[in-house]
């Protein structure tokens, strides 16, 4: 009788065991939801109103031309190009609520006072 309680016990602590163990196997513990919240690009410009690229001169369009109309080329390709500039910082400056500095404008800084006129000196 004391061999089969033994025999007995030890199936008892293996079932037991099996029975704890095994779902651990799985690896389908279970965890709390965390919110985790980042930043997702979206555009802000639809297709349509993205502005047409205008159609630059090729490399082989230049080749074949003369020096006075390879010129002439030249800048209307470079006045093309600055107006679609022009028109995309336009359009993107929107996107992110920027308005861009013109060129040549020198803002003041931001620790210094503004200059007086010269008669408020007296």
């Amino acid at each position: 009788m004391n061999q089969r309680n033994l025999i007995m016990t030890i199936t008892y602590i293996i079932a037991f065991l099996v029975v704890i163990l095994l779902p651990a196997c799985n690896g389908t513990l279970t965890t709390t939801p965390v919110e985790t919240r980042m930043p997702v690009g979206t555009p802000c410009l639809t297709p349509d109103q993205v502005p047409a690229k205008p159609e630059f001169v090729t490399d082989a369009q230049l080749a074949i031309k003369s020096d006075d109309s390879l010129i002439f080329s030249l800048a209307a390709d470079r006045l093309a190009r600055q107006g679609y500039i022009v028109i995309l910082e336009a359009k993107l400056s929107g996107c992110i609520g920027v308005k861009p500095i013109p060129d040549g404008v020198v803002l003041p800084k931001q620790d210094e006072p503004p200059a007086r006129p010269w008669w408020q000196f007296f």
